[in-house]
């Protein structure tokens, strides 16, 4: 701002021209002049001021005039009061010896008022929006230096307006920065128009992030400076920095994925693939680029891959995952299981990305997996479970007079084979019945390996049974050659029984159906082992021993295992000469009907006739040894003495070669102590085949268990083979056991059972003790052991509880002569008349 001062001088104004158009003063060595009259009138009103020595100032009645050095100048001043514009005319001249100069002014203020007011509203408009900006604005000089800073720039610089000017723009960037900003000072200085540059800037001690721009407007009038920018992108720069980690790890998996990955354009060209896609085609990066993705799949495979991918990246379908075949570069077949997702980018164009994995070694494990499934391991033959299946579809594809055939066939003595010569002699035999049943059957049958020695064959298009036996007789033929096992000659020989079927009735399901014709040929199949083996036999309802009663019941037995309709009862078997209870025997009940129980002689018959027993009699097993198992784990928390099952085993459950197998995983699913499990076994059973008895009754007491022959004396086996048998104990029938004490052929027969065990270090049972009288004859013939209902009817097992001894106990307290007396064994004694002989 200008200084204000009186002019001071002589007074000079009596020579100036009087012109009342315009006004003059004169300046005598830059001091002040007095205006004429005319100069003083237009102006003397107004006070002005100034920047700069190049202004004038009207003060009063004075016009000074300081440091005028043109011909003309507008003046352009600060309020003080009012403000005026004048044009002036200045002539030096010489005056009373000294120089001075003559000037003439025109008042211009109405005709320049409108100007300055146009001016100044622009430039309030200019810095309102300079200060008020959300970036940090400076307006420099040419020299770098701040003039003008706005409130923004003034907080991000954390000092205040008044140290910002003057300052050197570059002194609040980093130094490490300061090279690149000072080149954008130049490149704009020369009137480039540079793009942003980001640096760091010092803001309260700490470095900032911004973006700098700069802006040249020198030349404009309103302005005339460097407009300086700072943008704070310190949160810009975060995400950024969090948008590049995100994307380098995005790359690095993508890159190294244990799985194939591909990046492809909604026209479906392949423009970036990972490490492991390359590898899985075994070739090279830009051999796959560029390539329609397509070309990667197999030919039949591309148009289900192209509609795929297609629909993905148009979002019909969001994500896909499905399974192609892919072809490589060496003609080599690859699966995969592909995985699409499109990827939606704002303002760029959609993109896919691929997951590809490699479940080739998979699908082959799969694949084996399933065969290994449905198919035997030893023979490669269909098992049960396919040989099934596809017999229930077949039965229902029947109609008209289209009819099928099942074959069960059943090789003969095999035991022997496998207990003699070995179990991979066995297996070689399996194999080789297996390789002929194929050779004799024709291609469109199925051959199956049901298990252990059981074979079946699905025969199509058999209206009757004739092409059934054809087909059977063939393989008889070729099993007379002998078979060559480990350098030794075996003769085999077959058990075959054929069951036909035509088109099902309404209502009957295929699955049962299919049950049903199994059944029934395995019926047939164990009445051809009963008539000598190596026969074939047709299954027949009318000649079956089961008959339509029994058939009825066969059903009904299927059935039963899956409804869990088997209950097991538990009788006590008593120490004769202690009177204690030392174990129970299982007895099988069929609860058919909620409380109501078919007596055994009803179904067991028919169990054994159609195989059934076997799963019936491995379910007994297992349970009896649960129970029993729960039992001891009382009596021993109790400090009581073990308790013993007995379970019987029927004749065609001991023929099967899986028993002592079937036995030891009851006994390991169960945890009951082998020690503690009887196993009972028919003398008829016995001696349907001694060799192979032997070999089973061994591998059974090699388990740890103990073998007993039930019903001893109704059978014809010889003593010969008792001897050899690793048995332990015998049962005395029932039937003799009632004429005890009565009957003169009764009592010979117990009398001799006892006499027998005993020479043979045999403990001896006797079944159906009813009474006392009973009992004291047993206790003077040495029996060890009695059960029947003087002791106890069979009770069902959820009577019984955890202590069955208590049980029965609390329902018959035993006498002390009958139960509680120790004595010592009677000498054995015959029975001569009706009298005991000393």
């Amino acid at each position: 701002m200008f200084a204000y001062e009186e002019a001071r001088g002589s007074y000079l104004g009596s020579w100036i021209p009087d012109f009342s158009w315009i006004a003059g003063f004169t300046c005598i060595a830059f001091a002040a002049t007095l205006a004429s009259r005319a100069g003083a009138t237009p102006l003397r009103r107004r006070r002005l001021s100034g920047e700069g020595s190049q202004y004038l100032v009207i003060y009063g009645p004075y016009l000074a005039a300081v440091a005028v050095t043109g011909y003309e100048l507008a003046h352009n001043g600060l309020l003080i009061g009012t403000q005026g514009w004048a044009t002036i005319a200045l002539a030096v001249v010489a005056f009373a010896r000294q120089i001075a100069s003559q000037a003439e002014n025109n008042d211009l203020t109405t005709d320049l008022e409108a100007r300055v007011a146009e001016l100044t509203g622009s430039h309030a408009r200019f810095f309102a929006v300079f200060d008020e900006s959300i970036e940090a604005l400076a307006l420099l000089d040419r020299d770098g230096r701040i003039r003008l800073a706005s409130r923004q720039l003034v907080r991000l610089a954390g000092v205040s307006a008044a140290e910002l000017v003057g300052r050197d723009a570059l002194s609040f960037v980093c130094a490490a920065d300061r090279d690149q900003a000072r080149g954008l000072y130049h490149r704009t200085l020369a009137g480039e128009a540079p793009s942003p540059i980001q640096v760091r800037v010092d803001s309260s001690n700490r470095l900032v992030h911004v973006e700098l721009t700069l802006t040249n407007l020198l030349t404009n009038p309103e302005v005339a400076g460097l407009l300086l920018g700072f943008r704070d992108i310190s949160d810009r720069r975060g995400q950024e920095q969090q948008l590049a980690a995100s994307q380098a790890r995005f790359r690095a998996a993508f890159d190294h994925a244990p799985i194939g990955m591909v990046v492809i354009d909604i026209d479906l060209t392949i423009n970036r693939l990972n490490e492991s896609l390359i590898a899985m085609f075994a070739g090279r990066e830009e051999d796959l680029l560029g390539r329609h993705f397509t070309d990667l799949a197999h030919p039949d495979d591309r148009p289900m891959v192209e509609q795929i991918i297609t629909q993905n990246a148009q979002g019909e379908s969001p994500t896909m995952n499905f399974e192609v075949r892919l072809a490589r570069g060496d003609g080599s077949i690859i699966w995969t299981r592909m995985s699409a997702v499109t990827i939606h980018v704002v303002g760029a164009p959609n993109y896919v990305i691929v997951q590809i994995e490699d479940i080739t070694e998979r699908r082959e494990i799969a694949r084996t997996l399933e065969h290994n499934a449905l198919h035997d391991p030893l023979t490669g033959l269909a098992n049960r479970t396919l040989f099934k299946h596809v017999l229930a579809e077949s039965l229902s594809g029947l109609s008209g007079h289209e009819g099928l055939a099942v074959a069960f066939v059943d090789v003969d003595r095999f035991k022997l084979v496998n207990d003699s010569l070995g179990h991979d002699a066995g297996d070689v035999l399996l194999r080789i019945i297996a390789e002929r049943l194929l050779r004799v059957s024709r291609e469109r049958d199925l051959v199956a390996r049901l298990g252990g020695d059981e074979f079946t064959l699905l025969l199509h298009d058999v209206p009757d049974a004739s092409i059934a036996l054809e087909i059977t007789q063939r393989l008889e033929e070729s099993l007379r050659q002998p078979v060559s096992i480990g350098g030794v000659d075996t003769y085999v020989t077959v058990s075959v029984g054929i069951a036909v079927a035509g088109p099902l009735p309404k209502g009957i399901h295929a699955s049962e159906a299919a049950d049903d014709l199994l059944r029934d040929a395995d019926t047939a199949m164990y009445l051809a082992k009963e008539a000598g083996r190596a026969r074939i036999e047709v299954f027949d309802k009318r000649r079956s021993p089961s008959g339509t009663k029994q058939l009825s019941i066969a059903n009904a037995l299927y059935r039963a295992l899956e409804r869990d309709e088997f209950r097991l009862f538990y009788q006590p078997v008593v120490d004769v000469q202690t009177g204690e209870i030392e174990g129970f025997e299982a007895l099988l009940r069929w609860e058919q009907k909620p409380g109501i129980f078919r007596s055994p002689v009803e179904f067991i018959g028919v169990a054994e006739d159609t195989g059934l027993i076997v799963p019936i009699g491995a379910w007994v097993l297992r349970t009896a040894c649960g129970h029993a198992a729960r039992w001891n784990e009382h009596a021993a928390a109790h400090g009581r003495s073990p308790v013993k099952v007995a379970v019987n085993l029927s004749p065609r459950q001991f023929d099967s070669d899986d028993i002592a197998q079937t036995v030891a995983d009851a006994l390991a699913a169960t945890g009951l102590s082998s020690d503690l499990l009887w196993l009972e076994i028919t003398e008829s059973a016995l001696m349907r085949d001694t060799a192979s008895t032997t070999s089973t009754l061994h591998n059974l007491r090699r388990l740890g268990v103990h073998l007993s022959i039930d019903d001893f004396g109704t059978g014809y086996s010889s003593l010969s083979y008792l001897k050899r048998f690793p048995v332990e104990a015998l049962k005395i029938d029932q039937s003799f056991t009632d004429g005890l004490g009565t009957d003169r052929d009764d009592t010979a027969i117990v009398t001799a059972v006892i006499g027998l065990a005993q020479a043979l270090y045999l403990k001896v049972v006797a079944e159906g003790v009813e009474n006392e009288f009973q009992l004291d004859q047993l206790r003077r013939l040495g029996c060890d052991g009695a059960q029947g209902y003087n002791f106890g009817l069979p009770t069902a097992h959820d009577l019984l509880g955890d202590d069955p001894q208590a049980f029965f106990r609390g329902r018959r307290e035993l006498s002390t002569g009958a139960w509680g007396k120790t004595s010592t064994p009677t000498p054995t004694r015959l029975v001569v008349g009706n009298q005991l002989a000393p």
